[in-house]
């Protein structure tokens, strides 16, 4: 991967010597294993603000990759996230009661959910809290699940569209007419 994808966050380290040089090669070292991770990975700290995320996360949806920073809180990001939806009609009042639920489900912990994009590409994204406070979100796309998902709905659809739209009378058994 590249370490040029990665994002970090943190006091510029003036150190020389030594320590300095294990602190760029840990910081090199944690960029590259990150960014081999094959789902979208991402680190809020403690404080809610975004630390390092993959290139995986950071590709695709418009919202991660021309806003998604450094020291961007999470708040601020779903906000974007949701204005940038197509979905979003422009309510304020809406998009802050959205924005509060989506912070108290990111807040949990330990909780996944299934959250489209700004595209339409469906994610199945989870949060868990590290012992530190951190918060890691992990982010799979599950375009097929989807897919089938929609298909097993326009089939069950399927035989009441055709119920609805006969021209006759259907006779069941039971001695009721549909």
């Amino acid at each position: 991967g590249d370490a040029r994808a990665m994002m970090f966050v943190g006091r510029a380290f003036s150190g020389r010597g030594e320590a300095g040089r294990r602190l760029r090669k840990a910081r090199a070292q944690l960029a590259g294993a990150v960014d081999c991770v094959w789902a979208g990975f991402a680190l809020c700290g403690a404080d809610g603000r975004f630390v390092l995320a993959n290139a995986s996360y950071l590709s695709g949806d418009p919202a991660r990759r021309d806003f998604l920073k450094p020291g961007v809180t999470f708040e601020e990001f779903i906000a974007r996230a949701m204005r940038s939806h197509p979905d979003f009609n422009g309510d304020e009042a809406t998009l802050a009661h959205e924005v509060a639920k989506r912070l108290a489900w990111f807040r949990s912990g330990g909780a996944s959910n299934e959250i489209s994009d700004a595209t339409g590409r469906w994610y199945l994204v989870s949060h868990r809290r590290t012992p530190s406070g951190s918060t890691i979100v992990m982010s799979t796309a599950i375009p097929e699940r989807k897919r089938v998902e929609q298909h097993v709905r326009d089939r069950a659809e399927q035989p009441r569209l055709v119920l609805h739209h006969a021209p006759f009378g259907i006779y069941v058994p039971n001695g009721r007419r549909i």
